[in-house]
């Protein structure tokens, strides 16, 4: 099932997609979706969005949140800067043709980007928490067993549209996640301000002062804009939660602000 716009549940996961839209099953996909009443985040690679538009559409007038997942899939950070930016923006323009709406989150392909790329471009950077590699196998029970044996609250989970297994996988793992009292929202929900699991509120990190809690040899660590690098390779986090962070992803757990 899809939460409503206050979130006061302890099992929240968001689904994501990525690589499509495909016609036949993205199409597949979104009927399932519909049938269950869940929203999903897609990210878009442009050149497949080009060529699927009423996807697209429908993707956005059923309500889901539409990313970039860059125009041709390229790795961002094995390419120069002008070239990176020029795929972003391409594929912005293209959705933004589609929906009416400016594009405000990115999954860069292999979760590869730089810091000085995210400084030339607007947008927050989504990245995953859980990966089934369903892109590289056609068993539908290992995929689902992937996801479903190792999800928790807070969950982003990996997904793409554009494979008859995965979509078969997807619709699956809803069903069975949802028989356990997982509420499935997308990405923006999960990071906004009033977002509220196990009584933490969960923030974007970008441009926030917040804290945030990180784990050592089982000894709680607060750090207020603390930076990934200059943390213990040993660090474990106590729950886990994607954002930007000055430019570095990090999972963490983030409590009231200090």
């Amino acid at each position: 099932a899809s939460g409503g716009n206050d979130y006061m549940y302890d099992r929240i996961v968001a689904i994501t997609f990525d690589d499509g839209p495909c016609s036949r099953t993205t199409n597949r996909l979104l009927d399932g979706l519909k049938e269950r009443n869940v929203k999903a985040t897609f990210f878009l690679v442009g050149e497949n969005a080009e060529s699927n538009e009423k996807v697209v559409k429908r993707m956005y007038e059923e309500g889901h949140l539409i990313g970039n997942h860059t125009y041709s899939h390229i790795k961002l950070d094995e390419c120069n800067i002008s070239s990176a930016v020029g795929e972003i923006n391409k594929t912005n323009e293209i959705i933004k043709s589609i929906t009416g709406e400016d594009v405000k989150y990115i999954r860069p392909p292999y979760g590869a980007y730089s810091d000085k790329l995210l400084s030339h471009v607007n947008m927050t950077p989504v990245l995953w928490s859980i990966d089934p590699d369903d892109w590289a196998t056609t068993d539908t029970a290992y995929v689902v067993k992937s996801v479903v044996y190792k999800v928790k609250n807070g969950d982003i989970i990996l997904l793409h549209d554009i494979y008859d297994s995965s979509v078969e996988a997807a619709l699956e793992i809803i069903d069975r996640l949802s028989s356990k009292g997982f509420v499935f929202v997308t990405v923006d929900h999960l990071m906004l301000d009033y977002n509220k699991i196990n009584k933490t509120n969960y923030y974007t990190l970008e441009d926030k002062s917040v804290n945030i809690v990180f784990t050592f040899n089982n000894e709680k660590i607060n750090a207020v804009k603390k930076r990934s690098k200059s943390l213990p390779p040993e660090e474990r986090v106590v729950h886990r939660l994607e954002g930007s962070f000055g430019n570095v992803w990090l999972n963490v757990a983030l409590e009231q602000y200090s």
